[in-house]
């Protein structure tokens, strides 16, 4: 269903940000207002118009701040946090590029600001991964002291920060009275674009060293713990989850069962995207198992991705035994309006179903 674009590109992108505004992350005016500056298929004018918009609206949160009005500030913040994100999402082909960096910090920037006047109960953590460490949030529920609750762990999708997921799982989770972790794992975010942490085959690598922080909190019921995967997480979550004693339930939105017959299909196809080929080629430099990588190229240098994708992704392993205590349930479809709101319901009221 088309939003605003004849481009599918783009409407699918201005959905993503516009559909925020059900919980405070975007502005409906603001988002229509940003996307009739653009010009459908110019890259420029889609970084340009975000860029634009994130800039005005961070001014309206520091004069609100300066005014004494916490939470206009906070909402404000959190708004132009998601323009930010949303300007550099096709400057993303080159790591070190200017732009992407400074729109990068300014996402992570606005966005603890937002929820710092806004009183979120959240602390920034720090994962131990392979030598290094991995970013994210810790957020309790709404009005709730420290305590053990349910939590919902969480990684970021194929190119989305972490910070974005405040929409798609905190909102909906806390007001339920769950406590939320999320973390930018390799590939992802802060790991991406601070340390240069590519994706990995075995996730679960990843989400184990989050569950040892996890289960060391004391906000964290350990007992029951779920893990949830949206986008690209759709297969992220549920590989780790077969590995994983200490997950008790599994949200994958959605469930990516099987991600090796949707890339060849769109090898098949020749292509994703609006002109786009796509092709598979194997990188045997870095290790002695070849990568599967997978291209997306066009005439335009920007629309250049490449994400590691396991070479064994034609179905997901097998749970690890009769002692797998993960309760598996997928979603549906990707395409649900990119609805925070819808998102929601995967969390039962009172968090009864962890």
């Amino acid at each position: 269903m088309k939003v605003f674009f004849d481009d599918s590109e783009f409407d699918a992108q201005f959905a993503r940000t516009v559909g925020k505004s059900v919980v405070g992350m975007a502005d409906v005016g603001e988002c229509f207002a940003a996307a009739s500056r653009m010009t459908p298929g110019d890259y420029g004018s889609w970084r340009d118009s975000w860029h634009s918009a994130a800039e005005r609206v961070e001014h309206i949160a520091e004069e609100a701040a300066k005014a004494g009005r916490r939470r206009s500030a906070g909402e404000a913040y959190l708004r132009a946090s998601e323009y930010h994100r949303a300007s550099y999402f096709f400057d993303r082909v080159d790591l070190a590029g200017s732009f992407l960096r400074s729109a990068w910090e300014a996402t992570k920037r606005t966005f603890q600001h937002g929820l710092s006047y806004l009183d979120v109960a959240v602390e920034v953590i720090t994962v131990p991964y392979a030598g290094t460490r991995l970013t994210g949030y810790l957020i309790r529920p709404e009005g709730a002291g420290a305590r053990p609750y349910p939590t919902v762990v969480t990684v970021a999708g194929y190119d989305s920060p972490i910070e974005e997921y405040y929409a798609y799982n905190a909102v909906g989770g806390t007001s339920r009275g769950y406590a939320v972790l999320m973390v930018d794992g390799p590939g992802q975010g802060s790991a991406l674009y601070d340390q240069n942490l590519v994706f990995r085959p075995d996730y679960e690598v990843v989400f184990a060293a989050i569950l040892d922080l996890a289960t060391e909190r004391p906000e964290v019921d350990r007992e029951r713990i779920a893990l949830s995967g949206r986008s690209f997480g759709g297969y992220l979550a549920p590989r780790a989850a077969c590995f994983e004693n200490r997950v008790r339930a599994l949200i994958a939105d959605p469930g990516l069962y099987d991600l090796g017959s949707q890339v060849r299909a769109m090898v098949a196809s020749g292509g994703v995207g609006t002109g786009g080929r796509a092709y598979l080629c194997r990188d045997v430099r870095a290790r002695p198992t070849p990568r599967v990588l997978f291209h997306v190229a066009c005439g335009d240098a920007r629309r250049k991705e490449c994400a590691g994708i396991p070479a064994n992704v034609a179905g997901l392993p097998r749970p690890c035994g009769s002692d797998c205590r993960a309760d598996i349930g997928y979603g549906t479809t990707r395409r649900r309006g990119d609805s925070p709101a819808l998102r929601s319901d995967f969390f039962p009221e009172g968090a009864r179903g962890v």
